[in-house]
């Protein structure tokens, strides 16, 4: 498994390896970071535990070397001795010197395979959420992964708390946080014109006005909570319109309440869209309305894109909206409370909403860009490097 990659053994950086699920994990917020590590010299391969190999490949595409072991994510619960031994395979073969996991089971497997391919190999973790330590076998990997890792990168203060929180014994000093990071001025240019957004919606009219979010349609997003608040304010506006874009578990029983309260016209769930940006100008206000969130990478998009934001003060969203000019902060399943707060974005006056849009983007483009977070990650990269020349 020794990847052809130009200039890997011999790089001044090192060569890391990252460790991800599988080839799903392949998110512009991955491949994003990937790209900036590589144009600051760091050579990398990236390891998907399960999943084949697809028609085609970003990773791949940018000259990253990806290899595929293509096991069943079922199987995975149990440890796997063989993708152990071939994960060590490759970090000896390609003269790894950090393995980087991204979640809890890809962590597990690469701290494994960098444990047995010997001590020069160093490991970091990436959490991306709160609550992740929920059962003493949870709590039992993680001491292992924890006492075996340089550094802990949470993905905002909330999430780093909750991991010292939950990790007993855990030295504060190995949990850093490195915020998500985007690409802003993606968001700040949208592909197509937000007329052209909505009458692909099917959105006409210019004084339709539309509310919506982005993210999975599961529980903890509180798409449920939008949805009743929306039947309340569709009474007030004749032209208020929803849109839901994502895909999960509860697309059918959001559908149901769709359909119970009659709001089958006015309610859209288009489905998942890899053009966020296009997706994000054709609302008037972004509303986020999570029972829970570690660093929601959609709120920053939302933020760039600038627009009035809502969200539920949950997680890490407290530490980007820090003031009522960059959004509304509200209690989770305050559906009263989400109704406010919608309402009153909705009739901001214009030039109110200009200058909050350009404070917003400037806040993100400042703290939350995915320049920032490639500097983080390579800092700390360069710090464990160093210590290992000087050790």
């Amino acid at each position: 498994m020794e990847l052809e990659q130009e200039g890997l053994n011999d790089s001044a950086h090192g060569a890391i390896l990252h460790v991800a699920l599988g080839p799903r994990s392949e998110t512009p917020l991955f491949t994003d970071l990937l790209a900036g590590l590589k144009a600051k010299g760091y050579q990398q391969i990236v390891c998907f535990l399960s999943g084949v190999k697809p028609d085609s490949s970003t990773l791949e595409a940018m000259g990253i070397g990806v290899i595929y072991l293509g096991f069943n994510k079922k199987d995975l619960k149990k440890i796997q001795l063989s993708a152990i031994k071939k994960i060590k395979q490759i970090i000896l073969e390609n003269k790894i010197n950090i393995v980087h996991g991204q979640r809890h089971k890809p962590s597990l497997y690469g701290t494994l395979a960098a444990w047995w391919a010997g001590p020069n190999v160093r490991v970091v973790t990436t959490v991306h959420g709160r609550n992740r330590t929920r059962n003493f076998k949870r709590k039992l990997s993680n001491k292992f992964i924890f006492s075996r890792t340089d550094h802990i990168f949470g993905v905002s203060q909330a999430v780093c708390r909750d991991i010292l929180l939950t990790n007993k014994g855990l030295p504060a000093d190995k949990v850093r946080c490195i915020y998500n990071g985007i690409d802003t001025e993606k968001f700040i240019q949208p592909g197509i014109s937000r007329k052209s957004m909505r009458q692909h919606l099917g959105i006409n009219g210019d004084k339709a006005k539309v509310i919506g979010t982005v993210g999975r349609l599961t529980p903890v997003k509180g798409h449920e909570y939008l949805v009743n608040a929306f039947a309340e304010l569709s009474k007030k506006y004749e032209q208020l319109y929803l849109v839901i874009w994502g895909e999960g578990e509860q697309r059918e029983r959001l559908e149901q309440v769709i359909e119970q309260k009659k709001l089958t016209d006015r309610v859209m769930l288009p489905g998942f869209s890899d053009d966020i940006s296009s997706c994000l100008h054709a609302l008037d206000v972004f509303v986020m309305s999570s029972l829970s969130e570690g660093h929601p990478l959609a709120l920053l998009e939302a933020m760039a894109a600038g627009l009035p934001v809502v969200a539920t003060a949950v997680g890490g969203i407290p530490e980007i909206i820090t003031s009522k000019k960059e959004g509304l902060l509200i209690a989770a399943k305050d559906t009263a409370e989400l109704i406010t707060a919608i309402d009153t974005q909705l009739n901001a006056s214009s030039q109110e909403k200009i200058e909050n849009a350009k404070a917003l983007q400037l806040k993100v483009k400042e703290l939350y860009s995915i320049n920032k977070m490639v500097d983080k990650t390579a800092g700390y990269y360069a710090k464990i490097l160093q210590s290992e020349v000087s050790g």
